[in-house]
Protein backbone atom coordinates (compact mmCIF):
# COMPACT_ATOMS: atom_id res chain seq x y z
CA UNK A 1 0.00 0.00 0.00
CA UNK A 2 1.40 3.38 -0.97
CA UNK A 3 2.12 5.87 1.82
CA UNK A 4 -0.55 8.52 2.26
CA UNK A 5 1.90 11.38 1.43
CA UNK A 6 2.85 9.77 -1.89
CA UNK A 7 -0.81 9.21 -2.81
CA UNK A 8 -1.52 12.90 -2.02
CA UNK A 9 1.35 14.13 -4.21
CA UNK A 10 0.38 11.84 -7.08
CA UNK A 11 -3.18 13.19 -7.08
CA UNK A 12 -2.33 16.83 -6.29
CA UNK A 13 0.41 17.23 -8.92
CA UNK A 14 -0.78 16.16 -12.38
CA UNK A 15 1.85 14.87 -14.77
CA UNK A 16 1.27 17.66 -17.30
CA UNK A 17 3.27 20.60 -18.57
CA UNK A 18 0.94 22.94 -16.69
CA UNK A 19 1.35 21.23 -13.32
CA UNK A 20 0.43 23.14 -10.18
CA UNK A 21 1.56 22.77 -6.60
CA UNK A 22 -0.46 22.71 -3.37
CA UNK A 23 2.35 24.68 -1.73
CA UNK A 24 4.46 27.77 -2.59
CA UNK A 25 7.26 26.62 -4.88
CA UNK A 26 9.21 29.88 -4.43
CA UNK A 27 10.42 30.66 -0.94
CA UNK A 28 10.73 34.35 -0.05
CA UNK A 29 14.51 33.92 -0.17
CA UNK A 30 14.44 32.75 -3.80
CA UNK A 31 11.91 35.26 -5.17
CA UNK A 32 14.77 37.64 -6.03
CA UNK A 33 18.35 37.08 -7.07
CA UNK A 34 21.13 39.60 -7.64
CA UNK A 35 20.64 41.43 -4.32
CA UNK A 36 23.75 42.56 -2.44
CA UNK A 37 22.17 40.85 0.57
CA UNK A 38 18.74 39.66 1.76
CA UNK A 39 17.59 40.51 5.28
CA UNK A 40 14.80 38.77 7.21
CA UNK A 41 12.26 40.50 9.45
CA UNK A 42 9.66 38.07 10.73
CA UNK A 43 7.83 36.66 7.70
CA UNK A 44 9.14 39.42 5.43
CA UNK A 45 12.40 39.70 3.52
CA UNK A 46 14.31 42.75 2.34
CA UNK A 47 16.44 42.77 -0.79
CA UNK A 48 19.31 45.25 -0.28
CA UNK A 49 21.42 46.87 -2.99
CA UNK A 50 24.57 48.69 -1.85
CA UNK A 51 26.12 48.80 -5.33
CA UNK A 52 25.15 48.67 -8.98
CA UNK A 53 23.65 45.42 -10.21
CA UNK A 54 20.69 43.62 -11.74
CA UNK A 55 17.63 42.50 -9.80
CA UNK A 56 16.16 39.28 -11.19
CA UNK A 57 12.55 38.58 -10.20
CA UNK A 58 12.05 34.82 -10.50
CA UNK A 59 8.31 35.17 -10.01
CA UNK A 60 5.82 38.01 -9.70
CA UNK A 61 5.78 39.49 -6.22
CA UNK A 62 4.19 42.37 -4.34
CA UNK A 63 6.81 44.69 -2.84
CA UNK A 64 5.19 46.13 0.27
CA UNK A 65 7.73 48.94 0.64
CA UNK A 66 10.68 50.31 -1.37
CA UNK A 67 13.24 52.91 -0.24
CA UNK A 68 15.58 54.76 -2.60
CA UNK A 69 18.34 57.01 -1.16
CA UNK A 70 20.73 58.98 -3.36
CA UNK A 71 24.41 59.32 -2.50
CA UNK A 72 25.40 62.05 -0.05
CA UNK A 73 27.59 64.91 -1.27
CA UNK A 74 31.05 65.93 -0.11
CA UNK A 75 31.58 69.04 1.99
CA UNK A 76 33.25 72.13 0.51
CA UNK A 77 36.91 73.05 0.99
CA UNK A 78 38.39 76.03 2.93
CA UNK A 79 35.53 77.10 5.21
CA UNK A 80 33.25 75.09 2.95
CA UNK A 81 29.56 74.35 3.21
CA UNK A 82 28.24 71.01 4.38
CA UNK A 83 27.38 68.41 1.75
CA UNK A 84 23.72 67.98 0.88
CA UNK A 85 21.94 64.69 1.55
CA UNK A 86 20.86 62.37 -1.24
CA UNK A 87 17.17 62.42 -2.10
CA UNK A 88 14.98 60.18 0.06
CA UNK A 89 12.06 58.47 -1.73
CA UNK A 90 9.64 55.72 -0.69
CA UNK A 91 6.82 53.78 -2.34
CA UNK A 92 4.42 51.10 -1.15
CA UNK A 93 2.57 48.22 -2.80
CA UNK A 94 4.38 47.89 -6.13
CA UNK A 95 3.93 44.68 -8.11
CA UNK A 96 7.24 43.51 -9.56
CA UNK A 97 6.68 41.16 -12.49
CA UNK A 98 9.04 38.39 -13.55
CA UNK A 99 12.11 39.75 -15.32
CA UNK A 100 15.39 41.62 -14.89
CA UNK A 101 15.78 45.19 -13.61
CA UNK A 102 18.86 47.40 -13.70
CA UNK A 103 19.80 48.95 -10.35
CA UNK A 104 22.11 51.93 -9.88
CA UNK A 105 23.26 52.95 -6.39
CA UNK A 106 24.67 56.45 -6.00
CA UNK A 107 28.22 56.86 -4.75
CA UNK A 108 29.13 59.28 -1.98
CA UNK A 109 30.76 62.48 -3.21
CA UNK A 110 34.41 63.27 -2.49
CA UNK A 111 35.30 66.72 -1.11
CA UNK A 112 33.57 69.43 -3.16
CA UNK A 113 31.78 66.78 -5.25
CA UNK A 114 28.06 65.98 -5.54
CA UNK A 115 26.68 62.52 -4.75
CA UNK A 116 25.49 59.98 -7.34
CA UNK A 117 21.93 59.00 -8.22
CA UNK A 118 20.15 55.82 -7.07
CA UNK A 119 17.64 54.36 -9.54
CA UNK A 120 15.36 51.34 -9.92
CA UNK A 121 12.19 50.56 -11.86
CA UNK A 122 11.84 54.05 -13.37
CA UNK A 123 12.37 55.98 -10.12
CA UNK A 124 15.54 57.97 -9.38
CA UNK A 125 16.71 59.48 -6.08
CA UNK A 126 19.07 62.32 -6.96
CA UNK A 127 22.47 62.58 -5.29
CA UNK A 128 23.11 65.42 -2.85
CA UNK A 129 24.49 68.78 -3.98
CA UNK A 130 28.11 69.53 -3.07
CA UNK A 131 28.96 72.03 -0.37
CA UNK A 132 30.35 75.33 -1.68
CA UNK A 133 34.04 76.14 -1.28
CA UNK A 134 34.90 79.50 0.28
CA UNK A 135 33.01 82.31 -1.45
CA UNK A 136 30.94 79.87 -3.50
CA UNK A 137 27.25 79.04 -3.37
CA UNK A 138 26.09 75.54 -2.52
CA UNK A 139 24.97 73.31 -5.39
CA UNK A 140 21.48 71.96 -6.03
CA UNK A 141 21.29 68.19 -6.10
CA UNK A 142 18.98 66.02 -4.02
CA UNK A 143 19.15 68.24 -0.96
CA UNK A 144 21.22 71.36 -1.59
CA UNK A 145 24.78 71.82 -0.41
CA UNK A 146 25.54 74.47 2.19
CA UNK A 147 27.12 77.72 1.00
CA UNK A 148 30.80 78.36 1.56
CA UNK A 149 31.80 81.30 3.74
CA UNK A 150 31.57 84.62 1.87
CA UNK A 151 34.12 87.39 1.68
CA UNK A 152 34.46 89.97 4.48
CA UNK A 153 31.36 92.09 4.75
CA UNK A 154 29.92 90.86 1.45
CA UNK A 155 26.50 89.42 0.81
CA UNK A 156 25.84 85.94 2.11
CA UNK A 157 26.65 83.07 -0.22
CA UNK A 158 23.52 81.01 -0.90
CA UNK A 159 22.88 77.34 -0.20
CA UNK A 160 21.79 74.97 -2.97
CA UNK A 161 18.04 74.73 -3.54
CA UNK A 162 15.81 71.77 -2.71
CA UNK A 163 14.92 69.46 -5.61
CA UNK A 164 11.55 67.82 -5.04
CA UNK A 165 10.16 65.37 -2.50
CA UNK A 166 12.54 64.20 0.24
CA UNK A 167 14.97 67.12 -0.20
CA UNK A 168 15.71 70.49 1.44
CA UNK A 169 17.90 73.52 0.76
CA UNK A 170 21.35 74.20 2.18
CA UNK A 171 22.15 77.10 4.52
CA UNK A 172 23.92 80.41 3.86
CA UNK A 173 27.51 81.38 4.71
CA UNK A 174 29.38 84.65 5.26
CA UNK A 175 32.65 86.16 6.46
CA UNK A 176 33.37 89.17 8.70
CA UNK A 177 36.58 90.65 10.12
CA UNK A 178 38.72 87.71 9.06
CA UNK A 179 36.37 85.06 10.43
CA UNK A 180 34.48 82.84 8.03
CA UNK A 181 31.58 80.45 8.64
CA UNK A 182 29.70 78.30 6.14
CA UNK A 183 26.16 76.93 5.94
CA UNK A 184 25.00 73.38 6.65
CA UNK A 185 23.87 70.96 3.94
CA UNK A 186 20.18 70.21 3.54
CA UNK A 187 18.75 66.96 4.90
CA UNK A 188 15.75 64.82 3.96
CA UNK A 189 13.54 66.38 6.67
CA UNK A 190 14.97 69.88 7.25
CA UNK A 191 16.96 72.67 5.64
CA UNK A 192 20.63 73.16 6.42
CA UNK A 193 21.18 75.81 9.08
CA UNK A 194 22.35 79.28 8.05
CA UNK A 195 25.62 80.29 9.75
CA UNK A 196 24.47 81.90 13.05
CA UNK A 197 27.45 84.30 13.08
CA UNK A 198 30.94 84.69 11.62
CA UNK A 199 32.57 82.21 14.00
CA UNK A 200 29.84 79.55 14.10
CA UNK A 201 28.95 77.49 11.05
CA UNK A 202 25.51 76.09 10.29
CA UNK A 203 24.50 72.55 11.27
CA UNK A 204 23.35 69.95 8.75
CA UNK A 205 19.64 69.45 8.14
CA UNK A 206 17.83 66.54 9.77
CA UNK A 207 17.42 63.22 7.98
CA UNK A 208 14.43 60.89 8.00
CA UNK A 209 13.98 57.70 10.05
CA UNK A 210 12.65 54.55 8.39
CA UNK A 211 12.08 50.98 9.69
CA UNK A 212 12.04 49.13 6.37
CA UNK A 213 14.73 46.75 7.67
CA UNK A 214 12.83 46.07 10.91
CA UNK A 215 14.87 48.59 12.91
CA UNK A 216 14.57 52.37 12.85
CA UNK A 217 17.50 53.96 10.97
CA UNK A 218 17.94 57.61 10.00
CA UNK A 219 18.90 58.29 6.39
CA UNK A 220 19.96 61.32 4.33
CA UNK A 221 21.35 63.79 6.89
CA UNK A 222 23.05 67.02 5.83
CA UNK A 223 26.70 67.74 6.65
CA UNK A 224 27.74 70.59 8.93
CA UNK A 225 29.48 73.71 7.62
CA UNK A 226 33.11 74.64 8.29
CA UNK A 227 34.67 77.68 9.99
CA UNK A 228 38.20 79.06 10.35
CA UNK A 229 37.56 80.39 13.85
CA UNK A 230 39.99 78.99 16.43
CA UNK A 231 37.39 79.41 19.15
CA UNK A 232 34.55 78.15 17.00
CA UNK A 233 32.99 74.76 17.35
CA UNK A 234 32.49 72.16 14.65
CA UNK A 235 29.00 72.38 13.21
CA UNK A 236 27.24 69.09 13.76
CA UNK A 237 26.03 66.98 10.91
CA UNK A 238 22.62 65.46 11.60
CA UNK A 239 23.41 62.11 13.26
CA UNK A 240 25.09 60.30 10.36
CA UNK A 241 26.11 63.52 8.56
CA UNK A 242 29.73 64.64 8.85
CA UNK A 243 30.60 67.48 11.25
CA UNK A 244 32.25 70.57 9.80
CA UNK A 245 35.89 71.39 10.52
CA UNK A 246 37.06 74.39 12.54
CA UNK A 247 40.37 76.29 12.62
CA UNK A 248 42.36 74.36 9.96
CA UNK A 249 40.79 70.96 10.57
CA UNK A 250 39.16 69.03 7.71
CA UNK A 251 35.47 68.21 7.67
CA UNK A 252 34.41 64.79 8.90
CA UNK A 253 33.10 62.18 6.51
CA UNK A 254 29.49 61.01 6.75
CA UNK A 255 28.70 57.63 8.29
CA UNK A 256 25.17 56.78 7.15
CA UNK A 257 23.43 56.09 3.84
CA UNK A 258 22.76 59.21 1.78
CA UNK A 259 24.33 61.63 4.28
CA UNK A 260 26.57 64.60 3.43
CA UNK A 261 30.15 65.23 4.53
CA UNK A 262 31.17 68.17 6.71
CA UNK A 263 32.69 71.34 5.26
CA UNK A 264 36.41 71.90 5.77
CA UNK A 265 37.86 74.49 8.14
CA UNK A 266 40.24 77.28 7.07
CA UNK A 267 43.61 77.08 5.37
CA UNK A 268 42.46 74.93 2.43
CA UNK A 269 41.16 72.20 4.76
CA UNK A 270 39.24 69.65 2.71
CA UNK A 271 35.60 68.76 3.16
CA UNK A 272 34.48 65.34 4.37
CA UNK A 273 33.30 62.60 2.02
CA UNK A 274 29.58 61.91 1.58
CA UNK A 275 28.16 58.43 2.21
CA UNK A 276 26.81 56.25 -0.58
CA UNK A 277 23.14 55.70 -1.31
CA UNK A 278 21.13 52.48 -0.93
CA UNK A 279 18.07 50.65 -2.27
CA UNK A 280 15.77 48.46 -0.12
CA UNK A 281 12.91 46.33 -1.45
CA UNK A 282 10.70 44.72 1.22
CA UNK A 283 8.43 41.82 0.21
Amino acid sequence: MLPKLLIFLMTAIPATAGMWFPFSFWSNQSVFSGCSSILTDGSSHICVFTGNGTLVANTQVLATNILWVGGGAGGGTNTGGGGGAGQYLTSASITIVTGSYAVTVGSGGAASTSGGNTSFNGTTAIGGGKGGDQNQNGTQGGSGGGAGAGVDGGADDVGGAANGSGTNAGGTGQGFAGNYAAGGGGGASAVGQNRPNSVTAGAGGAGTANSITGSSVTYACGGGGGTNAISGSAAAGCLAGGAGGFNTNPGQSASGYGSGGGGGGGGSAAGGVGFQGVLYIRY
